[in-house]
């Protein structure tokens, strides 16, 4: 039985009415915006007041018996629901979410990797990068080189629709050797700028062709217009910082998700990506960024309790809540 993670995430105090309607007390609630606690799925938790109790077993105890997706589609996350207090002078509003048991979902799947030689700031060519992933018993990998920038090895006289065949000539080789070895190999991108960077699935070559005007439209736009035409956007590693990148840019409303876990990552920038994700109430995504192939040995990606199809089955899997980040490191 999945266990129910309740935190509590947001808390009013309306003191127009508890002077107008309100017998004075000496001690109010002690909950704290952050607080959690954990359920088994059946009974409440330690620490956890009376109150608030009343008001989620119901729906603590429907998704530790596996239920969910209450009110036909209330929740963007249908294995969640936002529940508050019965205390009308103070009351605090609980996010509840099932915690899934990692054994139910045994697919894994790389989604941000990079390979020689599309992406040039990669150390591993598509073929070695399939072979690793297939050796560790992964369901498939997407391959994420970066799409027509600075950090893509690619004659910059080349037009548009060359460099389009050249980008996606990467992740054909890869798909080759993967069909050929026996794991699975989708497309995705990377765009960005200026240390900004998007992980785009769903959208393939002919879409490009068809569209190169996105190319020149400022990036909130491009990517209000990727997730228009059907793409799933995820902001890679939000919080990175380094010497070559002036400030952080987010687009909390350009988006569908953002990593929570980059492998090339600090805890503190990972910790501060998944705060972000959690105020926006946006989708909790992973990746490796894996540019070395065998020789990283910190990952992440996204696990699903049965294997996909093909890229739209995927993004049908995130949007829906059945693919859950996981972060692992080999020894």
């Amino acid at each position: 039985m999945p266990k129910v993670k309740i935190t509590a995430v947001r808390a009013a105090d309306y003191t127009d009415l508890q002077s107008k309607y309100e017998n004075p007390i000496e001690h109010t609630c002690d909950v704290r915006v952050g607080d959690s606690w954990i359920s088994d799925g059946i009974n409440k938790p330690d620490g956890l007041c009376d109150s608030a109790w009343d008001s989620m077993k119901d729906f603590v105890r429907e998704l530790g018996a596996g239920g969910g997706n209450f009110y036909d589609g209330w929740m963007q996350n249908p294995r969640s629901a936002m529940i508050s207090c019965n205390d009308g002078f103070r009351p605090v509003s609980f996010l509840l979410e099932a915690m899934a048991d990692e054994a139910d979902f045994p697919y894994l799947y790389e989604t941000h990797c990079h390979t020689l030689p599309v992406s040039k700031c990669a150390k591993v060519s598509a073929e070695d990068a399939v072979r690793f992933y297939k050796n560790l018993g992964y369901a498939g990998v997407f391959i994420t080189n970066h799409f027509i920038d600075s950090y893509q090895d690619v004659d910059p006289s080349l037009s548009y629709a060359e460099k389009l065949r050249y980008f996606f000539s990467g992740v054909e080789e890869a798909k080759r050797v993967g069909d050929e070895i026996g794991i699975d190999v989708f497309p995705g991108l990377e765009m960005g700028y200026g240390g900004t960077h998007f992980l785009v699935y769903g959208l393939g070559e002919t879409w490009f062709l068809a569209h190169p005007e996105v190319m020149d439209l400022p990036m909130s736009r491009r990517l209000q217009f990727l997730m228009d035409s059907g793409a799933l956007v995820i902001q890679a590693h939000p919080c990175r910082e380094s010497n070559g990148i002036d400030h952080i840019r987010l687009f909390p409303r350009r988006i569908h998700g953002a990593e929570i876990y980059n492998a090339n990552r600090t805890d503190f920038e990972n910790a501060m990506a998944e705060a972000y994700v959690k105020n926006y109430a946006r989708i909790p995504f992973a990746g490796s960024d894996n540019h070395y192939g065998s020789n990283q040995k910190k990952l992440g990606g996204m696990r699903l309790a049965k294997p996909i199809r093909d890229v739209q089955n995927f993004i049908r899997a995130v949007k829906a809540g059945e693919a859950l980040p996981f972060r692992r490191i080999l020894e």
